[in-house]
Formats: C-alpha cells, structure tokens, sequence
C-alpha cells in the first residue's frame, strides 16, 4: 500500500506546461513564518475524470482546466491502490471554493483564479475496513496571460501580496525592459497538512478557543493594521479605520471557528462529504484578506503547512521557491 500522507499537493490549473527556465529555490524566512526543509507527499491512485470538470490524480493532485466563475466544485471518487495491493482502494471526498476572473480582450488574455480545497480520503482493505484515513487542504492563487506586459505581470504580483502579506517570499524583479513577455504564469501554492488540521479540529472543541483566536489575530495584526489606515485618517485619528478592520478579522475568525467545529462533528460522524465542504468553506475565509490569511499561517506555525511560489514565461527565468514546517 502506497504511503499516504496529509497533502493536497499543488493544485495545478494548467493542463500545460511552460518550456523550461533557470530554476533558483531555496528556504525562506516569513516574518516569524521561517522554515527550510520541504514536505514530499503521495498517494498512488488512478487517474479519474469527474463530473466537475477536472482530473483527480495520485495525492489528490488536481487540474482545474476550465474555471470561469466564483462558486464551488463537490465530488466523491474511489480508486484501487495500483501501487501493491490491487485489494486495496482509495476513497476520497473533494471540495473546493473558487473565484476567478478573466479578461479576453483583443491584446489580452489573462486570468486569475482562486482556489481553496478540502479533502478527506480513507484507504480501504477488501474486507471494507478502513486502514487509514484523514483529512487536509490546499489554496492556490494564479495569474496565467497569454499575451503579458512587465505591467500586468507586476499588478498581478502586488494583487496577491497584498492578499496574502507574502511580499518578501514573493518579491521578485519584473523585467521592465522587455515590452512582450509573451506567455507568462504566476502562481502561489500553500499544502495544510494533516497534522494542521487535526490541530484546528482539535482546539476547537474548546470553549476558549474563539476567543484565543480573535485576540491573536488582532495582536499579531494591529501593527500592519495602523500602517494600511494612515490613508485613511479622519479627526479622530486612525482609530476608526483600524477598529473596522479589527471588526472585518473578528468576523472571519469567528466564522472560521464554527467551520472548524463543523469539520470535526463531521468527521466524527463519519458524514464525510459535509466534512469537505465545511473544509473548503473554512478556506473561503481564510483567504478573504492579508489579516486573516496572516493569522492563519501565524498560528498554525509548526504543525506542517507549506508554501510554494513559482513564476515562469516565455521571455523570464524561471523561479521557484519553498517554504515548510
């Protein structure tokens, strides 16, 4: 039986490749967010094409090939084990949240999707026991233009730092001298571990937890929070800017922690499916803003979330980089 260990993988949303660049990766340090060894995840099933619209392969590694709207994807697959023991089989519950838009001008066409996974699988032996089983997650922001400009592709960048507050994993030199970059793909990758997961489930169980959560989140944010209002300065200061952006992350963070407690009823109860879209729900507010996205990443520090980033394109070197704990 293959190894099977808690990772969504990349969830690639191209159904090709860019021809290949000069690869640079090397670890990382995030803020507080420092790690350097990266996490190697499989599960051997078999290829599947489903009813949403895209292929689900070994890890639950995913192509997205045709995303045109916000909204959500539900599938439940099985599969044989083809690793060792064709007696054994993979059953696996998929859900995920996207949003993407695209723009199909004359000189352009480019898009940039969201996507936000949850999954739960459960290795199965030919007596219909269940000999493993778990439950983990993947987000995955890409910009992908057929016909990019050193402006759009440097848009884009600034899009999804200020989305995330990943601007030093991220930053990377945009060519300006280049008019035409021809084809070029930007992408942004985080894998949530089992261990992650079962962290989350586990604390919120507690009738504290809310309130740790919200109260980390706006010290760990309030710095940054205070810097985004100064713009945004009335009489009374920066206060009012700033105790709505408090508000916003309180939001989130509160609707995360009934996600969270529905994930683990779910689970418990072995309602499986529910358990993945409550997941990929959860995933809908972890990646509303830069706070909340902070915040998540923060404190899940140490329980096995990783990041990948990658840029490549016709006219670019290629870059890729790594970051796990």
């Amino acid at each position: 039986m293959s190894k099977i260990i808690g990772f969504l993988g990349i969830l690639s949303l191209l159904m090709y490749t860019p021809s290949a660049f000069s690869e640079n990766s090397r670890g990382y340090e995030v803020d507080d967010y420092s790690v350097d060894t990266p996490v190697a995840q499989d599960v051997a099933v078999k290829p599947q094409k489903t009813d949403g619209g895209f292929d689900l392969y070994s890890g639950i590694s995913i192509l997205l090939n045709k995303i045109s709207k916000s909204g959500s994807i539900n599938t439940k697959s099985e599969f044989l084990d083809l690793s060792n023991d064709h007696d054994m089989k993979s059953k696996v519950d998929y859900s995920a949240y996207t949003k993407a838009s695209k723009n199909n001008w004359f000189f352009s066409n480019d898009r940039t999707i969201t996507i936000f996974g949850g999954v739960h699988y459960e290795v199965i032996n030919k007596n219909q026991e269940a000999q493993k089983s778990g439950g983990f997650g993947s987000y995955t922001w890409v910009y992908d233009d057929e016909k990019a400009s050193a402006k759009n592709l440097q848009s884009a960048l600034e899009e999804m730092q200020e989305l995330t507050g990943l601007k030093e994993f991220t930053n990377v030199s945009v060519p300006q001298n280049i008019r035409k970059l021809g084809y070029v793909n930007l992408k942004l990758s985080m894998a949530i571990s089992e261990e992650a997961t079962e962290f989350l489930m586990k604390l919120s169980r507690h009738s504290k937890f809310q309130e740790r959560l919200l109260k980390f989140g706006v010290e760990k944010n309030k710095a940054q929070m205070i810097k985004g209002c100064l713009n945004y300065q009335t009489d009374e200061g920066t206060d009012p800017c700033v105790w709505a952006e408090e508000n916003k992350l309180r939001s989130n963070l509160y609707h995360m922690v009934l996600l969270l407690r529905e994930m683990d009823l779910s689970n418990q109860a072995k309602r499986f499916s529910d358990f993945a879209a409550a997941y990929s729900e959860f995933g809908s507010y972890v990646i509303r803003d830069q706070a909340t996205f902070q915040t998540f990443l923060k404190f899940t520090k140490g329980k096995g979330i990783e990041l990948t980033f990658d840029v490549a394109g016709e006219n670019i070197g290629r870059v890729h980089r790594q970051i796990a704990n």
